[in-house]
């Protein structure tokens, strides 16, 4: 009778252990063939930004999303530097009682497909300065932090806001470095492996170009708003998809080019993938910060060039 009395228990508990990994897929998922630790050749990129031109940021401790001080009048606080934000500055009601605005309207958000996300109001603040620069009277928003967001966030700040420069964020070194002057003219060599960035009107300020998913050409999407990377499941056999409570996953390995990086994610988060962008490539990789923070990323849009490099 006790035998068996244990042997039922060694059941139950190996039953609740297999159920336990089931329902977290993600802790599967891994990058093959890219480190955090810099390479002997790498360049010292930063050199290309004299020290007023280098901010440092912080990573957010649950989703390791780049932020950056942004400062309301005199009140300063850490905003998400999103490259998926085709606005301009967002701020939630988790800091909004700290900022001087005036609300002028309530629009609907919406979603990067054209579905409506919620409900936000259009305000006007005064004054504002990001990455070194003032502005004045900027138009931008306050929502309620949980349309964006599993857990109170400050808020986001786009890419509009470096139109026209060259920049180069680094999760490794937690800095940004923000400049007029084209990159080529510091580091030429880096024009051989110089990556061209395509153009969406829904998105002009994007960081979008063309690479491969799972040997399909298609669009890669950088999104340091995102905490975690999604391919498109159109792209991956439906027989080798799997889910759990925190959505669908890969059970595989799927190879990816970026430029010339070669690599692969195992077990990568998976969904149906649609932005509002007239390409005939599919949106094939929406890369987050899990990813990008392997990568130095800088996107020069100084002198009326439109390209990317990184390194690893």
């Amino acid at each position: 009778m006790k035998k068996l009395h244990l042997s039922f228990i060694f059941v139950l508990v190996f039953s609740q252990l297999h159920i336990v990994n089931a329902q977290y897929l993600r802790d599967s998922t891994r990058v093959i063939g890219l480190t955090q630790v810099f390479k002997s050749d790498s360049i010292n990129l930063f050199t290309h930004y004299s020290t007023n031109q280098q901010f440092d940021i912080t990573l957010h401790p649950t989703f390791n999303i780049p932020q950056i001080e942004v400062v309301f009048d005199d009140v300063s606080v850490p905003l998400f530097l999103d490259f998926g934000n085709s606005g301009d500055i967002l701020i939630t009601n988790a800091i909004s009682s700290l900022v001087d605005y005036t609300v002028s309207d309530t629009v609907y958000t919406y979603t990067p497909s054209g579905e409506v996300r919620g409900v936000i109001e259009s305000v006007t603040f005064p004054e504002v300065s990001v990455l070194g620069e003032k502005f004045n009277n900027v138009e931008g928003n306050v929502a309620n932090w949980s349309i964006f967001s599993t857990e109170p966030i400050n808020g986001i700040v786009g890419l509009s806001y470096l139109a026209g420069k060259c920049f180069t964020l680094s999760y490794r070194n937690q800095k940004v470095g923000v400049s007029s002057k084209s990159i080529n003219q510091s580091f030429p060599s880096l024009l051989s492996s110089a990556i061209d960035l395509e153009s969406f009107a829904f998105h002009p300020t994007g960081v979008y170009f063309k690479g491969m998913v799972n040997n399909t050409n298609a669009i890669v999407y950088f999104d340091t708003g995102k905490s975690h990377t999604m391919i498109n499941s159109d792209l991956l056999p439906s027989e080798m998809i799997a889910t759990d409570k925190s959505g669908g996953y890969y059970k595989g390995e799927v190879q990816l080019v970026f430029g010339q990086f070669q690599f692969s994610i195992y077990y990568p988060r998976v969904k149906l993938l649609r932005r509002n962008i007239n390409s005939e490539l599919p949106v094939g990789i929406e890369v987050g910060s899990d990813v990008l923070k392997f990568f130095d990323i800088t996107v020069g849009r100084s002198g009326g060039s439109n390209c990317l490099f990184i390194q690893n």
